[in-house]
């Protein structure tokens, strides 16, 4: 009988933890976009198999955007209160950081970009943005703007951090989970390096998760326009 008190309390100690806490995000992020979007596809399949139609486009919209924008809702709901104390946790120390980092950003991403055109690399998820932003501009941007520098950033870091206490682990882990969900060509170096900077500008800041989500929000940003200007090209 005691035993088995003591494994309940065990268990509800666990449960309590940050370890458990991320681990529960994890399991949220990949239960909402993955089942609900396979149930989607599966329920809407018929009407989107009629290519070229307006219910077609509306139901992939659907099932594209709609576990995106419920895994966003949840994360902002779950976290709400560690995103005003990380506000208000700005100091001007952090600021500059943010700054700077977010200078790194842009000069990485060009210097990446850079290399990417010389060696003829193409990234599959920046063509698929491409697509979906040459069809309609306002959700993928708002994907990028939003849903991607607060789920991610929240998920990546904050998240895993409560799993992973070894920062150079961290630092590893972060990079290559957030590379290997954007891409599997030889773009995932580009999507690494960039998850290596949010982790080092969460940690660097106190592991304040507004700086990293900044920081990434000014690199999609930039992102964003230049791909905007490719289409208007």
């Amino acid at each position: 009988m005691e035993k088995r008190i003591k494994e309940r309390k065990s268990f509800k100690t666990f449960m309590a933890s940050e370890r458990a806490k991320g681990i529960l995000s994890i399991i949220l992020w990949l239960g909402i976009t993955f089942i609900l979007q396979t149930v989607l596809i599966f329920l809407f399949r018929d009407t989107m198999e009629v290519e070229g139609t307006e219910n077609e486009e509306f139901f992939r919209s659907l099932a594209q955007y709609m576990p995106s924008a419920i895994v966003l809702i949840v994360f902002i709901f779950r976290y709400f209160t560690t995103l005003k104390e990380d506000v208000k946790r700005l100091t001007k120390k952090n600021i500059i950081f943010i700054v700077i980092a977010a200078v790194a950003a842009i000069v990485l991403s060009r210097l990446i970009a850079a290399a990417m055109d010389y060696f003829g690399v193409i990234s599959s998820n920046d063509e698929t943005i491409r697509e979906l932003m040459a069809a309609s501009v306002i959700l993928p941007a708002l994907m990028a703007l939003i849903y991607a520098p607060v789920v991610e950033e929240l998920l990546f870091r904050k998240a895993l951090n409560q799993i992973v206490n070894n920062k150079i682990i961290f630092v590893i882990l972060s990079a290559l989970s957030f590379a290997l969900t954007h891409t599997a060509d030889l773009t995932l170096i580009a999507y690494a390096v960039a998850g290596a900077l949010y982790a080092i500008v969460y940690l660097k800041t106190d592991k304040n998760i507004v700086a990293s989500i900044t920081v990434h929000f000014i690199w999609n940003l930039i992102g964003v326009i230049l791909m905007l200007l490719g289409i208007a090209a």
